[in-house]
């Protein structure tokens, strides 16, 4: 899927109060709990929660409009062990996908022509090691997509915003499956200190991304 560019229209959300749940899903509760707990055995800082399932998207001349649902974290996790579990049998992606589209958050922070970049520690549950764009994380039912994306700026950086945060676009997560709304912000000032979930966090030349690159951070870079 390209991108959805906002191009200054307006970005919308309409709540549904039906969550997503296992019944909604090609998947049994019985598979689910399994895979579930044996995630949780390997990485024991995995933990369940509330998450914004987007079920469609609505495009006009004047505005996006986002329809989401509450569901919860563990399903993402287990839809991405199915996929990769999928890929590594050599079969398309696709046939792990059990339905669930999470909704997140992204920045492109700037500094002085540079760029704000974050190297993924082993705690995290996906793309362990590898470099994104920060910040960033998933939106709960309820949450201002905006407001989050502050709070994820100094959760995981130690950093604040200067001046407006601005959306500029929707991208898809080819690999999870996640539709992560993208903002372009600046921070003016501040040392980064960064959150367990990194190992490491720097200010990077746009043309001299460090290396390796999530998926979606690859993506992104086609939007500098």
């Amino acid at each position: 899927m390209k991108p959805i560019f906002l191009n200054d229209r307006a970005l919308l959300f309409v709540e549904s109060q039906n969550p997503l749940t296992i019944a909604d899903c090609s998947i049994d509760e019985g598979t689910r709990d399994r895979i579930w707990h044996q995630l949780c055995d390997k990485n024991p800082n995995r933990f369940n929660g509330p998450l914004s399932h987007v079920v469609s998207i609505e495009e006009s001349a004047e505005a996006v409009t986002m329809h989401v649902a509450p569901s919860e974290y563990r399903l993402a996790a287990v839809q991405t062990k199915l996929q990769d579990d999928a890929e590594s049998l050599g079969r398309p992606r696709g046939d792990g996908n059990i339905g669930i589209h999470p909704l997140g958050v992204k920045g492109i922070t700037s500094r002085d022509g540079k760029v704000l970049m974050g190297k993924r520690s082993m705690r995290v549950g996906v793309y362990e090691n590898m470099w994104e764009f920060a910040p960033g994380g998933g939106v709960e039912p309820g949450d201002d997509p905006l407001k989050r994306l502050v709070e994820e700026l100094h959760e995981e950086t130690g950093l604040a915003p200067g001046g407006e945060l601005v959306a500029t676009a929707i991208v898809l997560d080819e690999v999870l499956g996640t539709f992560e709304i993208i903002y372009s912000l600046n921070s003016t000032h501040g040392t980064i200190s960064p959150s367990p979930e990194y190992a490491k966090v720097k200010w990077c030349c746009p043309d001299d991304l460090p290396q390796p690159l999530s998926p979606l951070a690859t993506q992104m870079a086609e939007l500098l």
